[in-house]
């Protein structure tokens, strides 16, 4: 077995020494050991895989758009409620907050809401169970 070098250029074999080929003046860069007069064993690669496939980017879509608030039952609704339900419309067109709306985003008001409704419950319960506990006893 003898060293030898191949041309890229044009696939000549020089000797090891070689730096620049004889035929093209390509320079010598690969490197292979051959048997004299034998071509280079094979080298195994590696099955190639196909590419997965690419799917388009979605298209640019709007943000969804709220359909209105559903007007309430027309036989239970009174003027007053028909009046706040287009209130509360106008005010959802335009971007503004109703009270209720302000004040529930406020965490304080949310807070102090909370307090009073679990004191109110116990006072509730309180009196129940005091007429309760009249009775019986």
């Amino acid at each position: 077995m003898t060293r030898q070098m191949k041309c890229d250029n044009c696939g000549a074999q020089m000797s090891s020494t070689a730096q620049w080929c004889s035929l093209c003046h390509a320079a010598i860069i690969e490197e292979q050991d051959d048997l004299v007069g034998l071509p280079p064993p094979a080298v195994p690669q590696a099955p190639i895989q196909p590419a997965p496939p690419t799917q388009p980017p979605p298209p640019d879509l709007p943000p969804p758009v709220q359909p209105p608030l559903p007007p309430p039952n027309q036989a239970d609704a009174t003027t007053a409620d028909m009046e706040q339900w287009g209130l509360m419309l106008a005010m959802e067109e335009s971007g503004k907050q109703s009270r209720w709306s302000q004040m529930m985003s406020n965490r304080g008001a949310r807070i102090g809401l909370a307090v009073a409704g679990a004191l109110g419950v116990m006072l509730f319960l309180t009196v129940v169970g005091l007429i309760l506990g009249a009775l019986v006893g």
